[in-house]
């Protein structure tokens, strides 16, 4: 599946007063996903107030995952630790744990621009439920990452940059570490470079994106393995079933007017 929408700005309207709709309906539209997706973020932030005293529990909730780990023989962040970490990879790995805001926003630009008609509204919606999804977990089941226990290195403090040393970072949940939403939301961003990929070398940015995070966010200490699984299920499962309600909802459209382009003029937050 690809895009089928052409980036804004390709196409011109005939018309002045068509254009002038246009550009009425996609600032509505821009509004509100971007509305949908601030409120999204400030709830996700605010999950860090909500678990202020479950301090302990989410260390002895870590304490399990790494003993259950241990058991099943895939306690692998010390290890991963020791054989790489050094002052160039630590950088390298923080900075690019910094990045995951920044491209958040760059690829839901990029995309809103050139795969409106049904690559963006996959995406949105893909982030919105992979979130509530990761929220409900993180209430449910707070967990400290392993830098937080003995024997694994807080790479942020040790190398720097620390993303909870800088201004805002207080609102941010360091007691949320299953699923890992670096994870996930890295492997949705995957997808949809690889299906909006014009040029080669989005497609290996594609495979490779969520590699570098997985690698990252385990060097690092700030997920254990178990939150990269349990993260990799809930968005190959949350984009296999966002994906194919709008794939059926787009065929269904298609063939109630037969033109390729219906869903292309405007997408809102009620695009089916």
């Amino acid at each position: 599946m690809h895009g089928r929408g052409k980036c804004i700005g390709e196409v011109a309207l005939p018309g002045s007063r068509a254009l002038s709709n246009t550009d009425r309906r996609r600032a509505i539209d821009v509004a509100q996903n971007g509305l949908v997706l601030g409120l999204l973020w400030a709830a996700y932030s605010a999950a860090r107030s909500i678990n202020d005293g479950a301090d302990q529990v989410a260390h002895d909730n870590a304490e399990l995952v790494r003993s259950f780990q241990e058991h099943v023989g895939f306690a692998i962040e010390p290890a991963l630790q020791q054989w790489f970490l050094n002052q160039s990879v630590g950088l390298f790995a923080n900075s690019y744990y910094l990045l995951h805001f920044p491209v958040t926003v760059g690829i839901l630009v990029v995309t809103y621009l050139c795969g409106r008609d049904l690559l963006f509204p996959i995406l949105r919606d893909s982030l919105v439920i992979m979130t509530v999804v990761g929220l409900g977990l993180h209430l449910a089941f707070p967990l400290a990452p392993p830098r937080m226990l003995d024997g694994v290195v807080d790479a942020s403090v040790l190398y720097g940059p620390n993303p909870y040393a800088l201004p805002g970072s207080e609102a941010a949940n360091e007691l949320a570490a299953m699923p890992s939403m670096h994870v996930a939301w890295a492997i949705a961003f995957s997808w949809t470079l690889f299906h909006l990929q014009t040029r080669r070398n989005l497609g290996i940015i594609a495979v490779l994106h969520p590699l570098i995070t997985l690698f990252v966010v385990l060097v690092t200490g700030h997920h254990f393995l178990s939150d990269v699984i349990v993260g990799s299920f809930v968005a190959f499962t949350v984009i296999a079933a966002v994906s194919a309600r709008h794939l059926r909802a787009d065929a269904a459209i298609q063939s109630g007017d037969g033109r390729p382009g219906v869903r292309d003029s405007v997408h809102t937050l009620s695009t089916n």
